[in-house]
């Protein structure tokens, strides 16, 4: 899984990855890829930030997630929850 935050001008600020070893699938892999990126962005860039996928479901869930019922509802909440 790798994840880059990039500035407004797209200048690189920080790159990270890891292996993920408990993946069911790529949806999941990319849920965890947005759920790790949003923690850090928060923690690195105190400017708001904007969540960039080629996964378009991932997407739909992150905007979804009070009325999410799949399986990746668990990861967004604690996504969106771990960067309020």
């Amino acid at each position: 899984m790798g994840i880059v935050i990039r500035d407004a001008a797209g200048k690189t600020l920080l790159c990270s990855w890891r292996a993920l070893f408990r993946a069911w699938d790529a949806e999941e892999t990319e849920t965890i890829a947005a759920t790790e990126g949003m923690r850090l962005a928060v923690e690195w860039n105190p400017e708001k930030a904007i969540l960039e996928s080629d996964c378009a479901s991932v997407i739909q869930a992150f905007k979804c997630v009070g009325n999410l019922k799949s399986s990746l509802s668990f990861i967004v909440r604690e996504g969106v929850e771990g960067s309020v």
